[in-house]
């Protein structure tokens, strides 16, 4: 004859399945957000990398291409007269892009410039043409993971318009 028991309570196997499913349903919602938490990461460094650099970009080319002449081009330095008749300069100072003798920057302080360059080009009648690259990396929290790093290469010509040798 069977014995009809009546238990309320889990077993032990019951309880443990139940652990195991809600513990790894635990550690994939943590693996989405931290995912997540490092794209948004990865996201807000290559904007700032981007900004900085099209910044930059876009005074050097404006101020070069409205220049009334190329004075020197030595050392990455580009030294020029511009259209106001004062004689201007841009140049690597800290590793951040300077201009002028005020040292006005460029980029901010959370970025860091490399490998700047700047040739220029000059032939007999022609306007002078000024080459200008450049590499900016982030130079933020040291906390960021190699995976949240950005780097941008950047580089352009500007034709002098008002410049004919």
């Amino acid at each position: 004859m069977l014995q009809n028991k009546s238990n309320f309570g889990y077993s032990l196997i019951e309880v443990l399945i139940s652990l195991a499913v809600l513990s790894i349903t635990v550690i994939i919602g943590f693996g989405f957000l931290f995912s997540s938490l490092s794209g948004s990461n990865k996201a807000e460094v290559t904007k700032l990398v981007r900004q900085n650099g099209n910044y930059a970009l876009s005074v050097m080319e404006g101020m070069i291409r409205t220049a009334k002449s190329v004075e020197g081009c030595e050392n990455n330095q580009l030294d020029f007269v511009a259209q106001d008749g004062y004689s201007t300069f841009f140049y690597l100072n800290n590793n951040k892009i300077a201009s002028g003798s005020s040292t006005t920057y460029l980029t901010s302080n959370s970025v860091s410039v490399n490998n700047f360059l700047i040739s220029c080009t000059t032939s007999p009648g022609k306007p002078a043409s000024v080459d200008i690259s450049f590499t900016i990396q982030e130079s933020g929290p040291a906390g960021l993971r190699a995976s949240e790093k950005s780097q941008m290469n950047f580089s352009t010509r500007v034709i002098v318009r008002n410049d004919v040798n």
